[in-house]
């Protein structure tokens, strides 16, 4: 069985329409190369490569999203693993998502922390000097 994260199988997921083929295509590609058949989908890996068995830790991520801002020429300081949870809220705030919508792709446990991207992301809208700035 394939876990996703160390938390509970069988957890729904929703993909938008029309990205399901895709999203299954690559989730497939990504199992194939890197040959995982059972276990967590997302493994660290060890020598050459070859996948551990044992889940990435937040830590890993953190250097993996520091690593490659630096290759496109970032500065890894200004980026981390919360970059990419904080930068899809805003993005979706910013699409007019709904909060329940925002929660059920993020897992937050208290929309209250959602509500904090979603006035940041506001706060571009409608600016008094988008015509002129």
């Amino acid at each position: 069985m394939i876990r996703a994260s160390g938390g509970p199988l069988g957890q729904r997921i929703a993909l938008p329409e029309g990205k399901i083929v895709r999203a299954i295509s690559r989730l497939s590609a990504w199992l194939d190369a890197a040959g995982i058949s059972d276990g967590y989908v997302f493994q660290t890996m060890g020598k050459g490569g070859v996948p551990t068995g044992r889940p990435v830790n937040p830590g890993e991520v953190a250097r993996l999203v520091k690593r490659y801002a630096a290759k496109i020429g970032l500065d890894p300081a200004d980026y981390s693993a919360h970059s990419l949870r904080a930068g899809f809220v805003t993005s979706a705030a910013a699409h007019r998502a709904k909060l329940d919508k925002i929660v059920e792709v993020t897992r937050h446990r208290n929309p209250a922390t959602v509500l904090g991207y979603i006035r940041d992301a506001e706060c571009f809208a409608d600016h008094a000097g988008a015509s002129f700035l």
